[in-house]
């Protein structure tokens, strides 16, 4: 993937990840955990069979920015390929599905790297990530 594809790819993922938000904002329950919610997560996400692209969002004090590239340090690394993702977002894929089934690559939908030790953060972040 060249420089210019890169751009374009963060950029539309930048767009769904804000959008889901802008739309949990919009409803008054989700105030109180989009404030709360505090983690940098990583995503990895499989473009093919041998290549990822990594972006990460930062959240703080109900602040969400989407960056491009690798986080130095991170609480929750979110390994997918970006069509599981994104059914997953729009609630085509539960996440028993997401993290028990393979994807095209035969792996996981969603690999989780320090999950264990923030359960917490993995929970709300998949209530956040997911459209009602």
């Amino acid at each position: 993937m060249d420089k210019a594809d890169e751009e374009r790819f963060f950029e539309t993922f930048k767009s769904i990840i804000d959008s889901v938000v802008a739309e949990k904002r919009q409803t008054q329950k989700w105030q109180k955990k989009l404030n709360s919610f505090k983690a940098t997560v990583q995503f990895k996400l499989r473009i093919d069979k041998e290549s990822y692209f990594f972006c990460h969002l930062l959240a703080n004090g109900g602040n969400y920015e989407m960056k491009p590239g690798p986080a130095e340090h991170f609480d929750l690394e979110l390994a997918a390929t970006p069509e599981d993702l994104m059914n997953f977002t729009n609630r085509t894929y539960s996440t028993t599905a997401m993290l028990l089934k393979e994807n095209v690559y035969g792996e996981k939908r969603l690999q989780i790297k320090k999950g264990g030790k923030h359960i917490g953060k993995l929970l709300s972040l998949s209530e956040l990530l997911v459209l009602d």
